[in-house]
C-alpha cells in the first residue's frame, strides 16, 4: 500500500493528502470575505450587506405612481377570471368549514397572504 510503518509519518502524509486537495481548493475559492477555511474547519460569517442601487427610491416612488390603489379584496375576488380555486381543492376527508370553493379559496389566500392566520382572518 506503499504507506509509512511508523505512526508518526503516517499522520504526516495523512496529513499532507488531506490538505493539499483543501488548499488546492482554497485557492481556487472565489473572493469571499465571510467563508473562510481554517484548520478546525468552515467559518461562515454573515455577509457584508450590499448598499442599495442609487435609483432603488426613484424606481419605487415611479412604480407605486403608476398603479392604481386597489384593495386586496377587490384583487382576490378577480380571481374568477382565471378560476384558480378549481385547481386546488381540499385534501380527501376533510372537512370544509366554507362550502364554497371560490369563497374559501379567496379567504385561505387573504389569510396567507396577509400573514394574519386562521383565527384573525375570522375576526376581520
Amino acid at each position: 500500500m506503499d504507506l509509512p510503518a511508523d505512526s508518526k509519518s503516517f499522520t504526516k502524509n495523512q496529513r499532507k493528502q488531506l490538505s493539499d486537495p483543501l488548499d488546492e481548493t482554497d485557492a481556487s475559492f472565489p473572493e469571499n470575505d465571510s467563508i473562510e477555511s481554517s484548520v478546525t474547519g468552515l467559518i461562515i460569517r454573515k455577509p457584508h450587506k450590499e448598499s442599495e442601487p442609487v435609483n432603488t427610491t426613484l424606481i419605487g416612488q415611479a412604480t407605486t405612481a403608476s398603479m392604481r390603489e386597489i384593495s386586496i379584496l377587490d384583487l382576490l375576488t378577480e380571481e374568477q377570471w382565471l378560476d384558480l380555486h378549481a385547481l386546488f381543492g381540499l385534501p380527501p376527508r376533510s372537512d370544509a368549514k366554507v362550502d364554497v370553493p371560490r369563497k374559501r379559496f379567496i379567504s385561505t389566500l387573504f389569510c396567507d397572504g396577509c400573514k394574519l392566520g386562521p383565527t384573525r382572518t375570522v375576526r376581520r
